[in-house]
């Protein structure tokens, strides 16, 4: 895996500004989101293709596509979710059992994010479907296989986070609170910064796929 690739893949496309803009007024309005989501799944299929960010087209399809991610991400996170709210509904009740249930419930957490991060390469294939992604008995057999290449992933997604989220929206936000509320300057940079991150997150999406190969890349 390479990290600068990962950083350098959305400005190989000249429109990649305009791109990012239509992803940042999707991502902040409430209906929208899924596409932005929806394009997040298309970016990765369009880097393990060495192909440039792909179009704003397709809506709908777009909408179906984040919608399948949501429903991978709640699955997957089913589990801790359920005990989180049954912890926190009967706290008073259970006492220092409940301490216990959390814990339990941050593990089931951690591992319901791993296996959706695998999960969600089953979706990229535009044959790919969400029964693919919930195969767990192949799921569980690449984070068996390539745990160590799963773990670099997602520390290089905690660089990519931490170095956006940290370095240049603190940066971002200084210079904008000059001219406007700290509120406003931090919510502007973010809104900017989002989106870098979603396809740099994809071009990583990519690079793993194409070292694990659990779906084919051909598109159909």
């Amino acid at each position: 895996m390479n990290l600068g690739t990962a950083f350098y893949y959305p400005f190989k496309d000249p429109k990649w500004w305009l791109k990012a803009f239509i992803a940042c007024i999707c991502s902040s309005l409430v209906v929208t989101a899924p596409c932005t989501i929806g394009y997040g799944l298309r970016t990765v299929r369009h880097a393990a293709h060495d192909q440039p960010l792909p179009e704003w087209e397709d809506w709908g399809g777009l909408f179906a596509d984040g919608l399948r991610v949501i429903a991978l991400g709640l699955g997957y996170m089913l589990p801790a979710l359920l005990l989180m709210i049954v912890t926190a509904v009967s706290a008073a009740f259970l006492g220092p059992l409940s301490l216990i249930l959390g814990l339990i419930a941050m593990v089931l957490g951690i591992m319901g994010t791993v296996r959706s991060t695998i999960a969600y390469m089953f979706l990229v294939p535009e044959n790919g479907t969400l029964s693919d992604a919930f195969d767990f008995g192949a799921v569980t057999s690449i984070l068996n296989n390539h745990k160590w290449l799963i773990i670099k992933f997602l520390i290089f997604i905690f660089i990519t986070n931490a170095f956006f989220k940290l370095v240049c929206n603190f940066s971002l936000t200084l210079v904008f609170s000059q001219i406007m509320p700290e509120w406003a300057a931090n919510y502007l940079a973010l809104s900017i910064l989002s989106p870098l991150i979603l396809f740099i997150t994809a071009a990583l999406y990519a690079q793993v796929m194409h070292k694990l190969s659990p779906v084919s890349l051909d598109e159909t």
